[in-house]
């Protein structure tokens, strides 16, 4: 009696779990436990993987779970590989966005709308329903408060053209998305020109590399940077460190995508997983490990301030993706190389 209890009690803590929708569950459950496994390709730290899967198969211990421990354009280059050679190993995809336009360009990925989807800001969600983010890097405003006066800190974008800003501006060498976005909410055309012409006028230094940016305004080098990332620059405040930041409004956001590959060899176990991670669960996962959760709902533990509950989000388009070296070639004439 009590072994044939057990999956009965087992089947029922799952499906009254609240990480599950509207979905026909039980079919997709069925069918996964016929899969058995599921492989993930995502461009992220090794430990936030493993934690996000750890709890999965807490839910699913039937699932054997793998994951691609590449990042950025190796694993790009890794999925085009396979798929030119007709090769299909991943299940599931997820990556920034902009390099997930060429899965997109390819129908790499499969239209898939899970129901935790739903509670996510438009922004957040391919109109055709081919992805949904699963967290954020969000560009701040940040700066040394012993060094930049209260009257200079920012509150707009506009503001970065102040002449007592003049010399005391650094931006991440590589930030060309975050040029378009800012070209684009100053008006766009002409006027998006002239403004990128206005701070290029105010010499700002170019450093390599988001964290040392924020490195580098603690320490004093840089008074101010309006390309930090947010975790980044919260992290040092929270150490002690000399720095605040600031939202700008919109925020500019950077979406790390997820979402089922079309040619998935276990598409049940693969929505699984894709439901997880966008759950609250997965969700508060990716905010204890310093992620900013893509779910306006999930505060980060890490630190409340980083909620984006509330604010408007500017998502960087995933065709910007196909325009990267005319986009970065603009940057380069506006502000030279590193």
């Amino acid at each position: 009696m009590r072994s044939s209890s057990l999956p009965f009690l087992l089947a029922l803590l799952i499906f009254s779990s609240s990480v599950y929708g509207d979905e026909d569950l039980r079919s997709v459950v069925e069918g996964a436990k016929r899969e058995g496994s599921v492989t993930l390709y995502m461009s992220s730290q090794i430990q936030d993987i493993q934690r996000l899967l750890e709890a999965f198969k807490r839910h699913y211990p039937f699932a054997k779970t793998e994951f691609i421990p590449l990042v950025g354009e190796r694993l790009l280059a890794r999925i085009m590989t396979e798929t030119s050679a007709g090769r299909y190993s991943a299940d599931v995809y997820s990556m920034d966005l902009l390099r997930a336009q060429l899965l997109l360009n390819r129908n790499l990925l499969q239209k898939y709308i899970p129901p935790e989807a739903a509670r996510y800001p438009q922004e957040l969600r391919d109109p055709l329903g081919r992805w949904t983010g699963r967290s954020l890097t969000l560009t701040v405003m940040g700066w040394n408060t012993k060094l930049l006066p209260k009257e200079l800190v920012p509150k707009k974008f506009e503001d970065l053209v102040r002449p007592g800003l003049k010399e005391k501006i650094a931006l991440e060498a590589s930030t060309w998305d975050w040029l378009a976005a800012v070209q684009e909410l100053v008006g766009g055309g002409e006027k998006g020109t002239a403004f990128m012409k206005e701070l290029a006028a105010q010499k700002p230094r170019l450093r390599r590399g988001h964290t040392l940016l924020s490195q580098l305004v603690a320490a004093g080098e840089d008074p101010l940077a309006p390309t930090v990332h947010s975790n980044g620059i919260e992290a040092l405040r929270l150490r002690g460190a000399p720095v605040d930041w600031t939202w700008t409004d919109p925020v500019l956001a950077k979406v790390q995508m997820l979402g089922v590959a079309a040619q998935a060899p276990h598409p049940n176990t693969a929505r699984l997983l894709v439901r997880f991670i966008l759950s609250k669960e997965g969700q508060k996962i990716l905010g204890d490990v310093g992620r900013n959760p893509a779910d306006p709902e999930v505060v980060p533990s890490f630190s409340s301030r980083l909620s984006i509950k509330g604010k408007r989000l500017f998502v960087y388009p995933a065709e910007w993706g196909g325009r990267g070296n005319e986009l970065r070639q603009r940057f380069e004439e506006a502000f030279g190389k590193d």
